[in-house]
């Protein structure tokens, strides 16, 4: 898959797509964080990151989003002979969605998750499980970029914001 990422970024919400590549798969992902700040997405310990999936369906047939789900994963190279799977700090919850998307159809997908965690910056990957009409399964990467994982904000006049 290439990282061939635009960035679009508005004044409340920050869009970034990555175009999906795939030989036998036509379907395109656009992952937008409606809470996210001009400099970059802050996953807020405690509480909950929002993304929505913008989901275009280019194939001949409908296909069904059953599953998305994520990792947070370290920024830093992995040494020779590691496994891959060394570098992940965290799963995300996983949310089954069964959403049908017919041909040239697009729908939009809420997805959120929570973190407690150290404040680092971190690879946040948002994952797609689809399946294309014939019962074909794909992993479809919806997300592939840094984040910050942050304290929430303390205000000494109300304790709980």
């Amino acid at each position: 898959m290439n990282d061939n990422s635009d960035s679009l970024q508005a004044a409340e919400e920050v869009v970034h797509q990555e175009q999906v590549v795939s030989l036998n798969l036509a379907v395109a992902i656009v992952a937008k964080f409606p809470e996210a700040e001009h400099f970059g997405i802050k996953v807020v310990n405690g509480r909950p990151t929002k993304a929505i999936l913008d989901v275009t369906n280019n194939e001949a047939g409908p296909v069904t989003i059953s599953v998305v789900g994520g990792a947070l994963s370290s920024l830093k190279t992995l040494p020779a002979g590691a496994q891959p799977w060394t570098a992940i700090a965290r799963n995300l919850t996983s949310h089954k969605s069964n959403v049908l998307i017919p041909a040239g159809g697009q729908e939009s997908i809420p997805y959120q998750f929570l973190v407690d965690m150290h404040p680092a910056d971190l690879r946040l990957q948002l994952i797609a499980v689809v399946s294309d009409a014939k019962g074909a399964v794909y992993q479809v990467q919806a997300f592939n970029e840094t984040v910050s994982v942050v304290e929430a904000p303390t205000n000494i006049f109300h304790p709980q914001t």
